[in-house]
């Protein structure tokens, strides 16, 4: 009798041992996703991190796509206005149509020491499943805003010495005004002082500006 409860103690165990290594034969992911890359075939031996002395090597690279997130490093002059909420304009590589809006889901808090830029993440919805992990994309952050505030376009600013000079177009003459700038953005730029907001302001030119300079308009 004590033979016989050995032995289906023996075999229970043995049977225990492996329903536990069946489990190795199933592989179950963190999250939910999509596999992007593979890095072993069928068959292939692996090894789990417990077993092995060395860093194992990853089965697959899965990859969430209903959600993407943006990554940005915002400059120093600009980190402390950055913040969970903060207005955000993302530009997709690639796609076409208009930037999409979205607000800032997290900071670092710290600059990295190197580059003097702190981390920041956009998370983006992905229901249309046109935005594509890796893919890169223009972010604009709202840090400030003025309402009524006066800008140009970039191009037609100019730094002449130490002074940043703007020319304004008085019929068919250009005339040099002296300015003061405030906040600017990619494509405009935050005229404080020295225009009133009426004028015509010349963008480009072929050569260099000088007060009093023939222009012509480009309508």
């Amino acid at each position: 009798m004590k033979v016989s409860e050995a032995a289906a103690a023996a075999a229970q165990a043995e049977l225990s041992t492996l329903e536990t290594m069946m489990k190795y034969a199933s592989i179950g992911a963190p999250i939910s996703g999509v596999v992007t890359e593979r890095f072993v075939d069928p068959g292939d031996l692996i090894q789990t991190a417990a077993a092995s002395r060395t860093q194992s090597a990853p089965i697959v690279s899965v990859a969430r796509v209903d959600r993407v997130r943006v990554v940005v490093d915002v400059p120093e002059v600009a980190a402390a206005q950055v913040r969970v909420g903060t207005p955000a304009s993302v530009r997709i590589e690639g796609l076409s149509g208009e930037p999409i809006s979205a607000r800032v889901t997290r900071v670092a808090r710290v600059l990295h020491p190197a580059s003097r830029t702190m981390r920041t993440e956009i998370d983006l919805p992905n229901r249309s499943d046109l935005l594509r992990p890796g893919a890169s994309a223009k972010v604009s952050l709202t840090v400030r805003s003025f309402r009524g505030a006066l800008t140009v376009p970039v191009a037609a600013l100019r730094t002449e010495g130490p002074e940043r000079v703007i020319y304004r177009v008085e019929g068919r003459v250009a005339r040099r005004v002296v300015v003061e700038t405030g906040l600017q953005s990619p494509e405009w730029i935050q005229v404080a002082e020295g225009l009133s907001g009426n004028e015509e302001v010349a963008v480009r030119s072929s050569g260099a500006l000088k007060d009093g300079a023939l222009v012509r308009s480009g309508k």
